[in-house]
């Protein structure tokens, strides 16, 4: 069994959705514990994947995504949306999206001490501990170069939760000898292979698609414009004309806002 925790930071596009369904995929997961859940349901995902989702008002949720092959035996979450629990039998998966920033601190160290404690002495164990807990038991977690100070302190009240729990850090265990966990840019490379560059590659195709149809319209409405300005039956009415001029310009502009989503040109780079 292949599992993995992913931030997916709110994603709702249904092109990101699309790149996250591609990317468990082709790593062939079959449980992933998501946090910054910002769906209660999602069809892209349901496609392949059960979707069990905790409907938190924080509208940055957690959610376990199981694979069709597994059957669910029972699922949980606390009210607030920061736990979710999926039991499949012989294991239980939860997923924990920790209060983050040092506003929250107050907020984290509740959590750890009270909360989790309470909604894990209800999970049939064995356990697996997955998520975003926004805090370190470890100074070498967070060290961006060896000899430099950590980003992040380390949090008691995380330390409290995994000696209290006797919760075993899976990556610490089988690789002793790494001093830190891995920095971000190790998968950067197959990543951008694997999952980014097709998906932009399909969203830039379907772009050019629909920007080549736009083009052709544009040449419409200007020929349009001209047949109306140069009819030979009425005098040419010069403020008319720059006025239906500035008209196809910002209908232009409007387009392309809308089609590409980017910010408006000034009118001036249309000349």
């Amino acid at each position: 069994m292949k599992v993995a925790s992913i931030n997916i930071a709110r994603i709702s596009t249904p092109e990101r959705l699309q790149l996250l369904l591609n990317y468990c995929v082709s790593n062939e997961f079959d449980v992933i514990c998501l946090q910054e859940v910002a769906f209660s349901s999602c069809p892209i995902l349901e496609s392949l994947f059960q979707v069990f989702a905790s409907p938190g008002p924080n509208k940055a949720d957690t959610a376990v995504i199981v694979s069709k092959t597994l059957k669910e035996q029972s699922h949980t979450c606390d009210p607030d949306g920061r736990l979710l629990c999926i039991n499949l039998g012989p294991v239980s998966f939860v997923s924990l999206y920790a209060p983050s920033g040092r506003i929250f601190r107050d907020e984290r160290s509740t959590f750890f001490r009270v909360i989790v404690p309470a909604f894990l002495s209800c999970v049939k164990e064995p356990i697996v501990l997955m998520g975003d807990f926004n805090a370190v038991d470890d100074r070498g977690d967070r060290l961006r170069k060896a000899g430099t100070t950590p980003s992040t302190p380390v949090d008691h009240a995380l330390v409290a939760l995994v000696g209290g729990l006797e919760l075993v850090d899976v990556w610490k265990a089988l690789r002793p000898r790494d001093s830190a966990l891995p920095l971000k840019s190790v998968n950067v490379v197959t990543w951008w292979d694997s999952v980014f560059k097709p998906g932009v590659k399909r969203i830039a195709q379907s772009y050019c698609r629909r920007r080549a149809s736009l083009v052709k319209e544009i040449c419409q409405f200007y020929q349009n414009c001209l047949v109306e300005i140069t009819d030979p039956t009425t005098e040419l009415d010069w403020p008319t004309f720059q006025a239906l001029r500035e008209e196809a310009r910002e209908w232009h502009l409007r387009a392309l806002t809308q089609v590409a989503q980017i910010y408006p040109l000034d009118i001036q780079e249309m000349d």
